[in-house]
């Protein structure tokens, strides 16, 4: 567990660092404004970004690559990404267990569900069947205007 541990806050630090170095100035000379946005959000809520940090890192929203990409871009301080990555980690490998048996259970389930007769070739008829159903909202729209 050790080496995960180790491993994976290492990997997440490279690709702040990376990012920090590498795309920052990009960013700020293709993107200005928006840098300039995120910036200032950041500076507002400059006394919680731990825990948005610690949120980013327990909750699935947001992928952990972008995370890590983006938070020295906003201006997310070192210490407060490291610390969460790490706590991040711990939860990852002991605490998303029950999550983990919960997606491996409904996967198990989606396959039976295939195997009475929900398998590709019905899921496309019906997405196909429900886009027909939306043409005479799309004619109607076009009426309209």
């Amino acid at each position: 567990m050790y080496n995960i541990i180790k491993c994976s806050c290492l990997g997440a630090s490279l690709c702040y660092f990376l990012s920090y170095t590498l795309a920052r100035s990009l960013v700020l000379r293709k993107f200005p404004d928006l840098f300039k946005k995120f910036n200032n959000m950041v500076n507002a809520h400059r006394h919680n970004l731990f825990w948005y940090m610690m949120f980013l890192r327990l909750t699935p929203l947001i992928p952990n690559w972008f995370v890590n990409l983006g938070s020295p871009l906003v201006g997310m301080p070192y210490i407060y990404f490291i610390v969460a990555s790490f706590i991040g980690v711990i939860y990852d490998y002991i605490g998303l267990m029950p999550n983990n048996f919960i997606l491996t259970k409904t996967g198990l389930t989606l396959k039976e569900i295939e195997s009475i007769g929900m398998g590709p070739q019905n899921f496309i008829t019906l997405i196909v069947l429900g886009f027909l159903a939306l043409i005479p909202t799309f004619f109607s729209k076009k009426y309209q205007k």
